[in-house]
């Protein structure tokens, strides 16, 4: 078995253990691999979240529904409100954790709602 085989099984053992859980989907390469594999795993047990705000390029997107549709994941498509928190409007070096704090605070009401176990990023 070559390392990367071993790398791949590892990581799908590493998903069947965790049950469930809402991926954090952007689409890019990545996300994309991880939704795969978790949906490969798990099924129905796991689903793609996209954040949609002003943040992000519509072509983002349609990218991350187009890419969901073909692994054939379930695709949520929610609308974070980074831009309603001064700390992320200051643009100071700290933005990106505000932003990816919205997010997944959304994401954590996502996995409530749906019982899912984990939030995968």
């Amino acid at each position: 078995m070559s390392s990367l085989e071993s790398k791949y099984a590892q990581l799908q053992g590493f998903l069947k253990k965790l049950g469930s859980g809402v991926i954090a989907f952007s689409g890019g390469l990545d996300s994309a691999i991880l939704a795969k594999v978790a949906f490969d795993c798990l099924g129905r047990k796991t689903m793609a979240v996209t954040a949609k705000s002003f943040t992000y390029k519509n072509e983002e997107l349609v990218w991350a529904r187009r890419i969901a549709k073909r692994i054939g994941i379930k695709h949520i498509i929610i609308n974070t409100k980074e831009f309603k928190n001064k700390k992320f409007i200051n643009n100071s070096q700290d933005r990106c954790y505000w932003c990816k704090r919205e997010l997944f605070s959304c994401l954590t009401q996502i996995n409530l709602r749906y019982r899912m176990k984990y939030i995968l990023d």
